[in-house]
């Protein structure tokens, strides 16, 4: 039987690529007004055949304090 998969993460930092087509919107950091990375909302749909796999493979940068 097929599946159809509807994945969600939020990802802190500038989305860059996706093996997989991706939606994204981009999040407030108001929680963290120091924050200077993006938040954004990802989703990823895909459908699988029986005994099918997939792996999603994505990137982006982030900022980071030393």
């Amino acid at each position: 039987k097929k599946v159809k998969l509807n994945i969600k993460r939020t990802i802190t930092g500038e989305l860059k690529s996706s093996n997989i087509d991706w939606d994204f919107s981009k999040k407030l950091n108001s929680y963290y007004y120091y924050n200077i990375n993006a938040s954004n909302d990802v989703t990823w749909e895909l459908n699988l055949k029986p005994g099918e796999e997939k792996e999603i493979k994505y990137t982006y940068s982030i900022y980071i304090y030393h």
